[in-house]
């Protein structure tokens, strides 16, 4: 980008990124549909660890995500580090992972060999 091989359009995140600041989202220029924002979690199989366990889990991911030190490396892979209590997380999965995706794999016709 910097010596001018490739030229960025937009970004797909729900929100401008704070490394290019004056760069718009795809739908701020009228593609909405375009939004795509990364997100990365820890999930286990239903059932398959107690309560008390995926909170422990829950709790310790929260505080690694409150250091200075994670936070700092996150911020030179470029992400922007938010933690989300479980729940949150668990509702942001169905609805954006699991849905989310399910719908764009059928729109777009999408099989496994």
């Amino acid at each position: 980008m910097q010596t001018g091989a490739i030229r960025i359009i937009g970004a797909i995140n729900d929100g401008r990124s704070k490394y290019f600041p004056d760069l718009p989202t795809l739908a701020e220029q009228g593609f909405a549909e375009a939004q795509v924002t990364p997100w990365f979690g820890v999930v286990v199989p239903a059932g398959a660890a107690p309560q008390p366990v995926t909170a422990r889990i829950s709790k310790a991911l929260e505080a690694a995500l409150a250091t200075s030190d994670v936070q700092q490396k996150l911020d030179v892979a470029g992400c922007d580090s938010k933690s989300a209590p479980l729940q949150a997380f668990v509702r942001r999965y169905h609805r954006v992972g699991r849905r989310g995706w399910a719908k764009v794999v059928k729109e777009a016709g999408i099989t496994t060999d």
